[in-house]
This record gives C-alpha cells, structure tokens and sequence, in this order.
C-alpha cells in the first residue's frame, strides 16, 4: 500500500507537471505579454530629409489606419537607386509614431534578413516565453499571427523588395494594418493590388535646394546648387554625399563644383553601356563618391571597406569590436579602442556614407555605396580586404567546443548569420579570392548552429561550400574532418542514412592520418560513426565503435567528464537496442551524474530503457522531465523539444490519458510543420494523432491527419501505394532516424 501511496503522488506530479508544461506553451501563444507602443526601426531619423511632401501626403492618406481595413492599405515606392525610397518610407514612419502603436521595418532582400528581423518583431513584442532560443520560422509564424489577429494599428515596412516570391512566406495575408514597400521594381504593385508611386529624382530646383539646406543656406550659391544638382541627376543619395563632403572639407559650392568637373573627366565607368541616360547617372554617382571616399582619412576607409563583404543591413558594432579584440591584424588595431572606433564611424556617418543608429548600436550602408567601395580596388587590395572582414566575423562569431551545444550564443549567432552569408556568397562568386582557414572555421561553427536550429538544408549547403573550399585549398586537413561532422550529423537527422555513413568514415580516416592514436578527437570521430551506424540498424558494429571512444577517453586523463558521459550513453542507447536493457540503463545512469549539461539527452534515452523493460510509469516520468529541460534549455520551437513532445504523447495515450496525448502530439506538429526538413517526423506524428483521434470516434479529423501521414509517406519511400490495411505506427516510426525515437 505505501508503494502505491508513492506511485500514486508521483503520478499526481506527473500529472501536474505536464499541466505546467502545456499552460506555459498555451500562454506564449494565445497571451503574450506585448509591449507597446512597439515601434521597431533600424535606422535613426533622417535628419538631412527635405521635401517629398506630395509623395508623404499621398502615402498618409491611403495607409490612414481610421479608414477601415477594407480595401487592405498597401502601398509600394518604386524608382532608381539612390533616389530616396528608404528615406521616404523612414520620414513617414517617424512622422507617424503616434498613429501606429507598432512599426516594424524589414529588410526584404534575403531570406537570412527577413527571418532575423521578423524574429526581433517576435522579441520585442514578447510573443514567446523563450525568446533567448525562439527559432526564427517559429518567430516568424507567431508574428504573422500577431498581425492577423491584433486590432492594435500597425505599420510593416518592406525595405529592399527584390522579389515578391521570397517575401510570400512573411507577407500577412490579412487585410488589418498598413503595409508599405520599396523597390527597384515599378511592376511590384501590381502583383499584390498596392497603389504605387514612382520617386522620381529631384528636379533642378528641390535639388539645389536640399544641397543648400544641408550645406551653406546661402540664397547666393543657389544657381551653382543647382548646377551641382543637375550634375548629380537629382539624386538623393549623391546630393547627401556631396553635403557630407563639402561640411567636412569647409569648402565652398563653388570651389567644389571646380573639384567635381575635373574629378569627372578622370572616372572611368567600369560598364560601358550606349545609354546615355544610365551612363551620365553612373559616372555622376561615381564622380560624387570617388571625392567623399578620396578624402576619408585610412582608418574611415579602411572600414568602409570592410563592410563592403557584410550584409548591408543591421551589422552589429559587436561584429567590428569583438571581432578586433582577437585580431593580430595590426590594420584593425583602431577598431580596439572604443573612442577611435567612434570617431571613424562618426566620420562615416556625418559623410552619409553609412547610417549608425546609437540606441540598437546596428550600422547599415545602402547598397550603392557598398558597391562603389571596391570599384578601384585591384585583386591584392580585395584579397587583403577580404581577409580582414573575414577574421573579424570569424573572431565575433560564437566558438563551437566539440560535444557541446551551442544554445546560450544562439541569439549572438543568429545576429551574425546573414553576414556570414554574404562573404561566404563573395567567396562563390569571386573566383580570384582565396578563403583562409579561419574562414572555414566561421562557417563551419554557423553549419553547426544551423543544424542545432534544425535548418539542416541551409546547415548542408553552408557545410557543403566549405568541404568544396577544404578540397580546393586545405585537402585532407583536421579542419575537413570536422566539416564531416557536421555533414554527417545533419544526413543522420535527415535519415540519409548511407550520406551519413560515409561522411563518418572520413572523419575516422581523416583524424588517423593526423592524430596520434590516442587522441581526443579520434575518440570523437569513433563515437559519431557510431551513432551513425547505430541509425542504419549496424548495432554490433556500433557496440565496437562506441567501445573503441570510451577506451580512448577513459585512458586520456585531459578527457573531460561530459565527454565521457556522452560515450556512456551512446552505448548505452545501442544496448538498449540489443536487448542489453540492465546494461544499458547502468551505462546512461553513469552518464547522467557525471554531465548536467546534456542530461536531457541522457534522461529521455534512460526513458527508453524502462519502457523497454516494461516500467511504463517510470518511462513517463523520464520523458516529462526530458521535456520540461529541453523547453528550458532549447526551447518551445527547437526540433528536439517537439521530439519530446511527440514521445510523451505517445506514452500518455499508452497510460489512457487521450486528451493529453492529443494535446502534446499537435505542439509536437507545430515544431515539425515549420521545418521542412522534418517531414518524416511529422508524417510520424501525425499519423499517431490521426490514430487517437479515430479511437475518440472524431474519424474524419483522424483520417485528415493520417492522410497527410499517407502523403509524405509515399514521398518519402517512393511507393505510389500504400497498404492501408496492413500499415501501423512502426511503418512511420521507421521514417524517422533512430536517434529521433
């Protein structure tokens, strides 16, 4: 009686916590604790703004949130670069802060950019309780849900719209709230039902007026302004230039416009086109940017070289000063000093070569300023530029220790990622650019945050470039090797079982060749082709290699302890396999004291163990725990907690608890939907809710979900029919990798 007086209050915990566990994820969705007013806006106020004023009415007009949601408020800029959009779409958002209660600007240009501004819309209005691990398609979801359903006025700005297609998946799909675009593009407005306007660049007069209010303001340099004016196109950007140039240079218009024509004659156009109208708008911007870049002292040059490798948007400060902190460069040493960073890119800024917005401490450059940088550079100067701006994001970026997770630097990651992006596509592109080590290094560690995010084909192709690079310059080096790893770890999670095997086998062949016998890293090498191994049903083989990792590291008395410990709970995970159940569950339970930090790996395989033994109730109680830690550490969203999910459905609709177990089930499929890659576990899950639901008698929902299970299924394993009858849970559970059960 005492014994079960035990069960029954452990139970009754039990119970309790998946409550807990479940009222928390309810909450994060349907509740968020929203800070507003909201008002997200990378760059600072455009001070130097003037005119537009025809063009700011018309945009408040149509997106005036008291008119009604019909028809929905859509509004797109479109005109040449350089002429002003992003400062229109700027000067209205801040002329509008007390009309919309959130403001969101977005940059549209890549899909790295909208999944890291969409996921700081998700921070900063609180949408998830785990905001330090929320994984950017889920922030990116339940942002989108937010702008759905809130009756709160807001404002969405698409900056940089290149294409419409890539925007699809972060478009609302709502006809609530106001949106406002800009792009190259004068069709884009059509394709989404948006009014559009065409910024035309600054006549002769609002030019020459803009040039004087940024400069003298004398009425009696108003025929030179407008000569300069003209001279520029009327362009926004190289009128900006031009101030920037003229207030640090104490020059007069005059003396400036002398300047111009002789630097103008001396600008080659490095492409050579029969339109008149592009060439004089081309070589004028050339003109305008060849004096600002000309007179910038080294160190202002310098940088602004360096950002030309870097997304340009939303660079973070940390990137320049962290990343110099490590530098042996003796060129970087100014960017180690707070002060004489702050004077180079006050320097920068007050020239309107790039915006530094103080209070986010993010810097942006627009695109064409980016470009001009490097049009005089020869190949040694790029080379050298590049190397640079490689070893400050390699140094910035979060270090990867082998065996351990990334988690608490993931926020710091996903800062640095579409910047590690952007140099690795310079790296495709330009074939003369010879990629450093260190280079390696940096996307290797990203590969590997990509794949603890569960983004494993964005991890593969990134893993992919610098396996290509370590072949082409570094053959057969250490580095490969642990490019392999994360090649094989992500093959492993995808199911690709003999990609996985075969990336195993060279990280084992490659370390041999390099490392003494007994090293730390060929045990490493051994235990992940285990694992792998193990996945493709090659136990015996696994016991050896696992075997071979743990006498390694038990005879190196450096082997750290959680090092060990993961060794002991992979063989542990392999005899359990076998049928070895006492063994196994005393090699995971060794493991568990000796590692915190992975001990909800070990908890949910020692879960495994007594469900194999028969002890249902002691299973649950490891799983629940399993999961409450992954949600803490991992978070809500993180592949590994929707595998928890999953299994304590599993277990809960095993212990006739229906309810709970459809619960769980479906906030395992939320994390599964929002990753392509994890079809197959999707498919898993939902052919078992498909299954609860038809016991529960609510068929048609149930068979909803078990054709959805069906569907992949047949993508998956190629046949065009299934057995219907004679399927079972095992059938989708076999899609999944082992590690993943």
């Amino acid at each position: 009686m005492e014994a079960f007086a035990a069960y029954a209050v452990k139970g009754e915990h039990r119970h309790q916590e998946l409550m807990n566990l479940m009222s928390s994820k309810n909450q994060s969705e349907s509740e968020p604790l929203q800070e507003l007013p909201c008002h997200l806006i990378r760059y600072s106020e455009p001070a130097s703004f003037k005119g537009r004023e025809d063009v700011l009415n018309e945009i408040s007009e149509h997106l005036d949130p008291a008119k009604g949601n019909l028809p929905p408020k859509r509004f797109v800029l479109t005109g040449i670069g350089g002429v002003g959009k992003t400062q229109i779409a700027l000067r209205f958002a801040y002329n509008h802060l007390e009309k919309y209660p959130a403001i969101f600007f977005v940059s549209a240009e890549t899909e790295a950019r909208l999944l890291q501004d969409f996921q700081s819309i998700a921070v900063a209005l609180s949408l998830d309780d785990s905001a330090d691990s929320i994984r950017p398609e889920r922030a990116r979801d339940l942002t989108l849900h937010w702008l759905r359903n809130t009756d709160v006025p807001w404002l969405l700005i698409f900056d940089n719209v290149e294409d419409f297609g890539l925007l699809q998946p972060y478009w609302p799909r709502t006809s609530k709230g106001s949106m406002l675009l800009t792009s190259r593009y004068p069709n884009l407005g059509k394709s989404m039902n948006a009014r559009t306007r065409l910024v035309e660049p600054f006549d002769q007069l609002d030019g020459a007026r803009l040039l004087l209010s940024l400069t003298t303001e004398d009425e009696n340099d108003f025929d030179c302004a407008k000569e300069i004016s003209q001279k520029l196109g009327g362009l926004a950007l190289g009128l900006a230039h031009i101030a920037g140039f003229i207030r640090e240079t104490n020059c007069d218009l005059q003396e400036f416009h002398e300047i111009y024509d002789k630097r103008c004659d001396q600008i080659e156009v490095n492409s050579v086109t029969t339109n008149q109208a592009v060439f004089q708008y081309d070589r004028s911007l050339s003109t305008a940017w060849d004096l600002s870049l000309a007179a910038l002292d080294p160190d202002s040059r310098l940088l602004l070289d360096l950002i030309f490798f870097y997304d340009p948007d939303a660079i973070p400060e940390s990137l320049f000063q962290d990343g110099a902190k490590l530098s042996k460069q003796t060129e970087l040493k100014f960017l180690q000093s707070r002060s004489k960073y702050l004077t180079t890119i006050s320097t920068l800024n007050q020239r309107s070569l790039l915006q530094r917005n103080s209070t986010s401490r993010l810097v942006s450059i627009h695109r064409l300023v980016q470009l001009e940088t490097c049009r005089s550079w020869s190949e040694g100067v790029h080379q050298n530029r590049y190397e640079l701006a490689a070893s400050l994001l390699a140094n910035a970026f979060p270090p990867h220790h082998s065996g351990q997770p990334m988690n608490s630097s993931w926020n710091d990651c996903a800062t640095l990622v579409p910047h590690v992006f952007k140099i690795a596509h310079h790296i495709e592109t330009d074939d003369f650019l010879k990629p450093s080590p260190d280079f390696v290094d940096l996307i290797t560690r990203c590969g590997w945050y990509l794949y603890e995010r569960g983004l494993h084909s964005k991890s593969i192709s990134i893993l992919e470039l610098a396996e290509k690079i370590c072949l082409r310059e570094h053959t057969d080096s250490l580095l490969l090797a642990d490019v392999y790893t994360g090649l094989a770890c992500n093959c492993k999670n995808l199911n690709r079982l003999v990609a996985a095997e075969a990336y195993a086998s060279r990280i084992i062949q490659i370390r041999g060749r390099h490392l003494p016998e007994g090293h730390l890293q060929i045990a490493n090498g051994w235990n992940d082709y285990g694992i792998v191994i193990n996945c493709s049903d090659k136990m015996e083989e696994a016991v050896i290699a696992h075997s071979q990792a743990i006498a390694i590291k038990e005879a190196n008395e450096d082997c750290p302890q959680a090092l060990l410990a993961q060794s002991y709970s992979n063989l542990g995970r392999v005899l359990t396999r076998l049928g070895k159940l006492e063994e196994a569950g005393s090699l995971i339970e060794r493991a568990i004291g000796m590692s915190a930090k992975r001990s909800y790996i070990y908890v949910y395989a020692l879960g495994n163990v007594r469900l194999a033994q028969g002890d249902l109730n002691d299973a649950v109680n490891l799983h629940v725990q399993a999961l409450r830690v992954r949600k803490e550490v991992l978070g809500q969203d993180a592949h590994y907690t929707g595998l928890s999910c999953h299994k304590v459905g599993v277990l809960r609709h095993m212990q006739a608890a229906p309810q709970e177990a459809i619960d769980l089930l479906k906030e395992a499929l939320k994390v599964f939907d929002a990753i392509p890659e994890l079809e197959a576990d999707f498919a898993r899950t939902s052919y078992k809710l498909g299954e609860i639901l038809c016991e529960c008698g609510d068929e048609e929902a149930g068979s909803q979900y078990k054709d959805k299970a069906r569907a992949i299924r047949r993508k998956l394993t190629g046949m065009t029919q299934l057995p219907g009858e004679l399927e079972s849970y095992d059938d989708y559970d076999n899609l999944t990798a082992y590690d993943n059960r």
